[in-house]
């Protein structure tokens, strides 16, 4: 049976900066966190047009299932396959867009 999304996508969280009772403050904390099942189209390196009107390069075209929020830009993704390994290192969101079959990412 073919799974239309067999991967995970996952996003870097950051917590900011926490302040203790002596007025230091601790190192941000970070951790990935499942948003959704998705494929990708990794190693593509087209260049696309966005909103603001840049141009931008790409590396990996990421596609989740319809309805699936849009990520904002900038924000760190990878995706992980079904054996645990990464298929799309840490990158940056480049675009996203919600189309009528599915949510498609940049990075």
């Amino acid at each position: 049976m073919v799974t239309q999304y067999p991967y995970k996508l996952e996003i870097l969280v950051i917590v900011g900066s926490e302040q203790d009772d002596n007025g230091d403050y601790h190192t941000q904390k970070t951790y990935w966190k499942y948003y959704c099942n998705c494929r990708d189209d990794a190693g593509n390196g087209k260049i696309i047009k966005s909103i603001d009107g840049i141009n931008y390069t790409y590396t990996a075209l990421i596609q989740c299932p319809k309805y699936t929020t849009q990520i904002a830009s900038g924000t760190i993704v990878r995706v992980i396959g079904v054996n645990g390994d990464i298929r799309v290192p840490e990158l940056p969101v480049v675009n996203s867009r919600m189309d009528q079959l599915h949510t498609r990412i940049w990075v």
